[in-house]
């Protein structure tokens, strides 16, 4: 009987515990399940987001047989992402919260780039000028003949050998009317154009327009002008970089004579003003979860509004911006950093946006390292330039990629703002997915990976090419494929090609 008991316990002990088994295998199935089921939903999302399942390697070009650089381009075709029916069933992934410093120039050229030249002529005469710093170059003379409609007289420069920064210098120039009147004071006082761009200040009669000391190039244009010997003559009123500017510099002078069909110039549009609008309207698009400060600087920088998601304070901040000195960039750079440093949040992705409409007036190299301090952070730097005299070269190096500068003259500022919305929201997604290439490099013994991050990819319909090194990798390539990889899974193959080493 007690024998009969002690079976019949162990008989049940041993159905609990195969039930409690068949539970807990029941429950991992499920959390595998379940996984595999979120890891495979994860990895629809990012190809559909991405576009990764349509990108191509459209050629490879490089040193295969001795595995040393090797370019590769790529192409992303259209992505399905883009379709109306994409999301209808899915849930897109949460973005990362953003931090961005707005960088926003407030020197004095600021207030004087308000029109450029139309026209669809050439100059009527070219002539160059040798100006000196503090100084007035010669007096160059040319003949406006009876019927003239309109007299255009412009000036421009280059760089100066071994001075880097010096196409930013700043010049004066001032005409002498066939009367003997200069058009602006009296012809020798340098300070008379401080300041000045028309409209609202306006200068000399109503037929006579000046573009500003700040513009590259600089215009006076007037309508009706009398007949007869015209005078010309430059000031070097800020021959940059400061720290070692050159004593001279060479200006050329271009004289145009037309009509109404031939020469007309734009419409007026204060740079200042303009990019206290465009920023409200970028701050407007941010989600509300995104925090922005404002930073201006001139010759110096300050910050003006903290790291805020109080959309309102931020676009008081940037009312508030006023007109002051000259134009050290890197001072923006250096306190949106800091900034960023002591207030960015642990998991935000963090950006300094910097718009300038001209050189720093120290040179680059400034520019260049506080950039680079920067981005050793970690943070996103995007540029924009505007006006037709701005250190592209200069913007594009200090980005954190060259594309991710941005020109605008005064009518597309807006556009531009509204790009680099729909790039931070692209980096945002792909950050949070983090979804990337693996290029497989084979010789049918060995092989070599390198990866191309998801925020280096192609933008949709276009195509990059990347240079890769491959030295100490491998030898003797014969194949390379094209994999995504997505939260450190690589996947099947996207894309194959065969090259002779």
């Amino acid at each position: 009987m007690f024998k009969k008991k002690k079976k019949g316990l162990s008989e049940i002990i041993s159905i609990l515990l195969f039930i409690v088994l068949t539970i807990v295998a029941i429950g991992i199935v499920s959390i595998i399940v379940v996984n595999k089921v979120r890891n495979e939903k994860d990895q629809i999302e990012a190809l559909n987001m991405l576009g990764l399942e349509d990108v191509k390697i459209m050629k490879a070009m490089g040193d295969f047989k001795n595995g040393g650089k090797i370019n590769i381009t790529l192409k992303r075709v259209y992505s399905i992402a883009t379709t109306s029916t994409t999301t209808s069933n899915q849930t897109r992934l949460e973005k990362k919260p953003v931090d961005i410093v707005l960088v926003l120039d407030r020197s004095g050229s600021m207030r004087q780039s308000g029109w450029i030249l139309e026209n669809s002529s050439h100059p009527d005469n070219i002539t160059t000028l040798l100006v000196p710093r503090n100084g007035y170059s010669s007096v160059y003379s040319f003949y406006v003949p009876p019927g003239t409609q309109k007299l255009v007289v412009s000036i421009t420069w280059d760089k100066v050998t071994g001075f880097n920064g010096s196409e930013g210098s700043e010049f004066a120039s001032n005409l002498r009317r066939p009367n003997g009147t200069w058009m602006v004071n009296d012809g020798n006082t340098p300070n008379y154009l401080g300041g000045k761009v028309d409209p609202p200040d306006s200068i000399g009669t109503p037929n006579e327009y000046f573009s500003g000391i700040s513009t590259k190039p600089q215009y006076y244009y007037i309508e009706s002008p009398q007949q007869g010997t015209w005078q010309a003559k430059i000031y070097g009123w800020n021959l940059r970089p400061k720290t070692n500017p050159p004593q001279t510099q060479d200006v050329s002078v271009q004289v145009y004579l037309g009509n109404s069909l031939s020469l007309n110039k734009s419409q007026t549009i204060i740079s200042s003003d303009l990019v206290k609008s465009a920023s409200k309207s970028f701050i407007d698009e941010l989600d509300e979860k995104d925090r922005i400060a404002i930073v201006r600087f001139g010759s110096y920088a300050e910050l003006t509004q903290s790291l805020s998601s109080n959309k309102q304070s931020a676009k008081d901040a940037i009312d508030s911006i006023g007109s002051e000195g000259g134009t050290y960039i890197n001072s923006g750079i250096d306190v949106a950093t800091q900034h960023l440093i002591e207030n960015g949040k642990e998991n935000s992705l963090k950006m300094i946006m910097i718009l300038t409409d001209g050189q720093n007036d120290i040179g680059p190299e400034a520019v260049l390292t506080s950039a680079q301090l920067a981005k050793n952070r970690n943070f996103t730097l995007f540029t924009i330039g505007m006006t037709n005299f701005v250190d592209d070269s200069l913007l594009k190096n200090v980005a954190t990629k060259p594309e991710y500068y941005y020109y605008s003259d005064f009518n597309e500022l807006d556009n531009v703002y509204q790009q680099l919305t729909e790039k931070i929201q692209s980096i945002q997604e792909s950050k949070n997915l983090d979804v990337s290439l693996i290029l497989i490099f084979s010789n049918g013994e060995d092989s070599c990976e390198k990866e191309i991050y998801s925020a280096d990819l192609p933008e949709l319909l276009a195509t990059k090419t990347y240079t890769l090194n491959l030295d100490g990798c491998i030898e003797n390539i014969t194949k390379i494929e094209i994999h995504a990889k997505i939260k450190k899974n690589t996947g099947p193959t996207i894309d194959t090609i065969i090259v002779t080493p």
